[in-house]
This record gives C-alpha cells, structure tokens and sequence, in this order.
C-alpha cells in the first residue's frame, strides 16, 4: 500500500506539475463521504486556482486513491477545453486549459470557488487533439 505523500508525488509527476502547484482540498459531502477536490494553481502570473478533478470516497486515503487512477487511467479520455477569460486582478485576457468530458464541466472546473460575476469569459473551444 502506497503512502499519500507518494501518490501524491505521483500525481504530480504524472501531470508534469510542481507538487507546490496542487492543493489536494478533503471534505466531507452531505452523506459523510470523503470529497477530494484537486485544484491546481496556475503557474503564470495570475496564479489562479481551478478545479482539477474531484472523486469521492468512504476514505479520504480511497478518494486520494481514486484521484490516482483517474489521473493514471482517465484524463487522457476527456477532451481539452481551452478558455479565454478576463482576469479581474490584472485586466489581462488569459488562456486557461481543462480536461472535461464537456463544456458544462469545464465551465464548472473554471468557476471552481470563483464569485461567477467577477469573471468575463470570451472564447471557449474544443481544442483537437494532439
């Protein structure tokens, strides 16, 4: 059985991320199961946090386990969603990219703890595959 240090460790090195850049966020839904939010921070200036992907489990050590596999298996499966979007902190326009099954959840994964009325978005795209 792996460690939580290591499979985060994995986690990171699998998505080419500085480990200081993902913000592994646990809590507890409305049924006492064990919510992983993983969420990224940008490594651009704006240094803006968005949702990565989220999995629930009876564990946290089964959620992290969860967010291991999909990360492993999965992400590779879901198409890449490009965002351009004003940044209200610096008046910059920013491009952000998501993997997300559709639309809906990217915009989801994009407004992830974000106030949506703060936030102007001017492009999304279906990005091919490369």
């Amino acid at each position: 059985m792996n460690t939580p240090d290591y499979v985060q460790t994995e986690i990171a090195r699998i998505l080419d991320i500085q480990p200081e850049f993902l913000i592994y966020e646990f809590k507890l839904d409305k049924n006492q199961k064990h919510r992983l939010e993983l969420v990224t921070i940008s490594p651009n200036p704006h240094r803006t946090r968005f949702l990565f992907h989220a999995t629930t489990a009876e564990t946290p050590g089964a959620a992290l386990d969860a967010m291991f596999e999909y990360v492993n298996k999965h992400l590779n499966q879901q198409d890449t969603w490009q965002i351009r979007w004003h940044n209200p902190a610096t008046k910059n326009v920013e491009v952000s990219w998501f993997r997300a099954s559709n639309i809906y959840e990217a915009l989801q994964k994009f407004y992830h703890d974000k106030e949506i009325a703060e936030y102007k978005i001017y492009e999304v795209s279906l990005r091919p595959y490369a």
